[in-house]
């Protein structure tokens, strides 16, 4: 399932007149000149920011980010990454562990965003994977964690418990990530045809 979203997300999935904004962490077990994290952010199938574990900094991949957004814009979001970063690190050991996989390489992957579609209807997603494979997602309409494999159990009963954390995602992702969609159509309007 996270592998269809994802496809469908990269390839331009959006139905005409709507637009998306999403973000895909990815961790991973070291592999030689590889970044260990890596960040993507994207405005419908256009990359927005990138950051990496290498690179230790978010940076702009669209002009008229880098021309709307100062330096100010550019520490937080690095800042977050960092933060995300370490999150990161400590999943993949986590998930390991609850997987009994001590060996190999691995990824623990998080794609979260939202969707504002032809007469103000939205949409949003927040979900977790694990090689490939759906581990959690975030139900935010019911503030329940969904999970499709056993040992994902532990992590769905924790974070179900944590409604002071599920109602801010819930916010984030009916509210902020529409009002950062709605800026960042205004700075892209020409690449993004927003019909303005």
């Amino acid at each position: 399932m996270l592998r269809l979203i994802l496809l469908t997300l990269l390839c331009g999935g959006v139905s005409a007149g709507s637009h998306s904004l999403r973000y895909y962490h990815t961790s991973m077990t070291p592999i030689a000149e590889l970044p260990e994290f890596v960040t993507v952010g994207y405005v419908d199938e256009l990359v927005l920011d990138y950051y990496d574990s290498d690179l230790r900094k978010d940076v702009p991949r669209q002009r008229w980010m880098e021309q709307n957004e100062g330096p100010e814009y550019w520490e937080r979001q690095t800042q977050i990454s960092q933060g995300a970063e370490q999150v990161g690190k400590a999943n993949i050991q986590i998930a390991m562990n609850r997987t009994n996989q001590r060996n190999g390489i691995h990824t623990f992957q998080l794609m979260y965003g939202c969707e504002m579609g032809d007469g103000g209807t939205t949409a949003a997603v927040l979900q977790y994977g694990w090689d490939g494979k759906d581990f959690i997602s975030f139900d935010k309409d019911r503030m329940v964690w969904t999970t499709p494999v056993p040992w994902g159990e532990i992590t769905k009963d924790k974070w179900d418990r944590d409604t002071a954390w599920n109602q801010e995602l819930k916010g984030y992702l009916e509210r902020t990530c529409i009002e950062w969609l709605e800026k960042y159509l205004k700075y892209g309007k020409s690449q993004l045809k927003t019909g303005e």
